[in-house]
This record gives structure tokens, sequence and C-alpha cells, in this order.
């Protein structure tokens, strides 16, 4: 659809919702405005658009457009290194986030209200997402972002009642989603040498040796393992955002305009499986929050995960106990030390900033979360005596 969507087509759109036609039996269109949403941060698979609708009688419906785009994902690619395949790739995540919103959005909790939805293919590449909008109501964090403990515990809180609200509907619904497309080349395997040369570039002596112990586990069979292969078998698999940063959820507006600590959506579920759904929270910690923020609550944060699904769960699954539960999460933790070799050429290699100072302040801090990450990562591997798993997998590594 490129950069640029017409009134007409937004309002058709949203016309597809069937409470949309209540709102008109009360009051005529009388426009629509529709402007892309941070033009040169258009996220990486997609452009989203806000969009409002004003009635004659004076009252407004806004709501959000989400289309397929893969312009900036291909632009922090080599051109040597690029994808094949691209469009398939990219409209494997757009469905992927169709069915994930299908799923989500007929259970209570905190993601955005889906009125239309239309997946994309090679034959019909106009898929699209009509979505709720949060826009002045809450505010999106930036991964750069610095969160909070009670940030972190309130998403700890939210995830732990999504594990539980889901158990309302058939797994079946979401069985289906286990192939492992994050973990193959689209999402992993021709970043990893790439980004950790980034890596290496900004400080060699710091991270040589920790990517060095690191490259045994930076294989998908142990990816896999973390993502989906122990929580199946202990039991516990259940749905997974993934790609779960501050950049991916919204907190709720105080009245003065600050933001407070109450988490308001969770967006942007395009690489969804099943699998180890502590992954989201340990993720959430590892990328979002300094270090010492993440280590302070981290016990906190596990217990308010599980505390909250014993809470909202009609019939708790007695697999999942408090132990699995941490472990699952320290899992998390060591993958995300292992993805730090990645994440840091995405979000600190060129974050924003107002001036060359700022942004190397911004570059430091998020190397200093790179390099405990890291060695968290290393400390829980020894402890899971993850070697030994590692010894007994097939050998398959990205570098």
């Amino acid at each position: 659809m490129g950069k640029n969507l017409s009134e007409d087509y937004a309002l058709s759109l949203i016309r597809k919702w069937d409470g949309f036609r209540n709102l008109e039996n009360k009051s005529k269109v009388k426009e629509v405005s529709v402007q892309p949403l941070s033009i040169d941060e258009l996220g990486y698979l997609s452009i989203v658009y806000s969009a409002k609708v004003t009635f004659e009688d004076g009252s407004t419906f806004p709501y959000i457009i989400k289309t397929p785009c893969i312009d900036r994902f291909t632009g922090t690619m080599d051109d040597e290194k690029g994808f094949s395949d691209m469009d398939e790739f990219l409209f494997t995540c757009h469905n992927r986030e169709c069915k994930m919103y299908q799923i989500l959005s007929s259970i209570d909790v905190k993601v955005p209200k889906l009125f239309a939805s239309k997946e994309a293919t090679l034959q019909d590449k106009n898929g699209y997402l009509v979505m709720e909008s949060f826009i002045d109501k809450a505010t999106i964090m930036s991964p750069v972002s610095q969160i909070t403990p009670k940030q972190i515990l309130s998403v700890a809180s939210n995830l732990g009642k999504i594990r539980a609200e889901l158990e309302k509907l058939d797994q079946n619904q979401w069985n289906e989603l286990n192939d492992t497309f994050r973990l193959d080349r689209d999402l992993v395997g021709e970043m990893m040498e790439p980004n950790i040369e980034k890596l290496l570039k900004y400080d060699h002596d710091t991270f040589y040796p920790l990517c060095r112990k690191l490259k045994p586990y930076s294989g998908q069979n142990f990816f896999e393992y973390v993502l989906q292969t122990r929580a199946k078998d202990l039991g516990v698999e259940w749905l997974v955002h993934s790609d779960l940063h501050g950049g991916n959820l919204m907190f709720k507006n105080n009245p003065d305009g600050s933001i407070s600590p109450e988490l308001a959506t969770i967006i942007d579920w395009q690489s969804g499986f099943s699998g180890n759904s502590l992954f989201d929270l340990a993720r959430f910690a590892c990328i979002s929050a300094d270090a010492d923020i993440r280590r302070g609550c981290e016990e906190e944060a596990v217990n308010s995960y599980y505390d909250s699904y014993i809470k909202h769960s009609k019939n708790p699954n007695p697999k999942f106990t408090r132990e699995v539960c941490q472990e699952l999460y320290e899992l998390g933790v060591i993958l995300e030390g292992v993805e730090w070799q990645i994440i840091f050429a995405f979000f600190g290699n060129n974050p924003p900033g107002n001036n060359e100072g700022q942004i190397e302040a911004i570059r430091a801090k998020m190397a200093l979360r790179a390099r405990l990450g890291m060695e968290d990562a290393l400390s829980l591997i020894e402890k899971h005596n993850c070697k030994q798993i590692v010894d007994k997998l097939p050998s398959k590594v990205f570098l």
C-alpha cells in the first residue's frame, strides 16, 4: 500500500466493523483524517496509521490501521546479506498477527480491540489490521527507554493473567503456531553474524570473550529448546508474544500527561507462537530495563506472574508450579543473553538522540545492558547445566 492511505479507503475499513454501523445510525460521517505514525520510524514490518472519523454531531471515533511493509526491516540488513522471499516472510508475520489478535480479542486481556483484519497473499498483498487506538490515552515506550520496577511488575501481572485467560479457549486455536519461522533464517540466522560484527566494532575487548563463550548456545536447536521444547516437555506449553520490549507495549498516561506504571496494552503480535510463555517476561526485563532494575525485581516479577496466573485461573495447571515458572524465566534470560548479540545493533548501534552526546550515552547504556545480560546468561547456563543439554541436541549454529 505504500506510505499513503486514502481517507475513503480508511473509512471503508472501519465500516467492516459492525459496531461502526451503530455510530453511523446516530450521526452521519462528516470527514475522515489519516496520518502515518512516525513516518521515519515505521516499525520493522509495517506502517501504522492513525485514523479518525468526525461525525456531523461533533463526536469522533479514532482507530488504528496497520498494513504490511518491509522497507525499514530490509534497510537494517547489509545488501549482500538480505533475505530471500521477503514477501512471503512479510505475509507470514502479518497473517500470524491477524491470527493472534483474533485469538486474544475474545478474552479479557490488555490488547487492542480488533475491528477488522485481512490476511495477505502473493496474489493479494493488501492485508490490514484495524484496531483500537490508544493515542492520547497511553504512551509507547522506546526500546531504549528506562523501564521502572513498577512497570515490570505490571507487565508480569498482566502476562500471568493472559496465561490464565487463554485457558477459557480451545488450545487447538494456537497449538498449530509451533513452526520455527522465528528461529530460522528469517529473524535470527541471517542477522546473527552481521550484528555481532557491529557489537564487536563498538567494544571488541569486552564483547569478543562473551560472544565466544555464548557461541555454543547460538544454535537453532538450543533456541528451540528454550522457546518451545522445554515447556512442551514439562506440559506447560502456552501462547507466547516472543518480541516483548518497551517498543511493543504502552503504559497509561496520568492526568498530567506523565507516564504511569500501569500497562495499557500489548501490541505487535506478529511473531507469536506456542511455547515458553515466561520468555515474554524475560525479554521485556532484559531489553527494556537497566540491569540493576531488572536484577532488583526479578524474583518479585516472577512471583507477580505466577500469583496473577493462580488468581485468574479457574483450574490452574498443576504442572505449572512456581519452580517451573522460575526455570522457564531463567531459560528466557539465557536466550536474551545470546540475543543481545543481535539486539545491540538494532537498538543500541544507532539510537535516537538530540545530539551526539546523548546518542553516545544511550549507546553506552545499551552496551552495559548487553554486557550484564550476557554475563547473567553465562551464569544461568552453568546453573542449568546447559552444556549437557546442547551436547545432546543435534548441532546447528547460526555462526
